[in-house]
């Protein structure tokens, strides 16, 4: 039996709502999960964004901020805004891509078609990741195959997510992943 002890994260654009979701047990926030709102015609300036990272920093100093820089900003606007970010006290930076999508392929063709969803998360993860000393996770659109490519682009980490779950990989998990994929593709 493994046991695992996961930090539980939660998200909001709202700094008032992280102090109950911390007094009941949550150990790191994040500003970020803007998919709703660009589905509204809602996007969020650097200023908007930095103004929420200074009001979460004043409610909860010590707490593990995570922010997620919008894909919807130039590369450059999106690095700028990153290294911002490191100044204000986040403690970590998560990249996010395009739509998610659905593979028209199954198996591996399938996780490789989503590269192209993949690919916004990707170069910034690139970019970021060695314009700032803090970790940069990605997110949005990845597969067991293209985690390794965010991995080698600089992220720190992945988080995979679907509807049901969100998973933070590691190389150790991503390992296990592709090992799973050769043994059920060798039969």
């Amino acid at each position: 039996m493994m046991i695992l002890f996961l930090q539980i994260c939660v998200s909001s654009v709202d700094p008032l709502a992280f102090p109950s979701a911390v007094e009941a047990g949550a150990q790191m926030v994040e500003i970020g999960n803007y998919d709703s709102f660009y589905e509204m015609g809602i996007q969020f300036s650097p200023e908007q964004i930095l103004k929420l990272t200074r009001e979460t920093r004043r409610i909860l100093p010590s707490i593990t901020l995570s922010v997620t820089v919008p894909h919807m900003l130039s590369l450059p606007d999106q690095v700028k805004l990153a290294e911002l970010l490191e100044q204000e006290g986040a403690d970590i930076i998560q990249t996010e891509g395009g739509k998610y999508s659905s593979p028209s392929k199954p198996g591996v063709l399938g996780l490789i078609e989503k590269v192209t969803t993949a690919t916004p998360t990707l170069a910034a993860a690139y970019s970021i990741s060695r314009a700032v000393q803090i970790p940069v996770m990605c997110s949005s659109g990845l597969s067991a195959v293209t985690a390794p490519m965010a991995l080698t682009a600089g992220a720190a980490g992945v988080l995979n997510t679907n509807t049901w779950t969100s998973t933070f990989l590691s190389w150790l998990d991503l390992k296990k992943q592709f090992h799973a994929m050769d043994t059920n593709n060798s039969g």
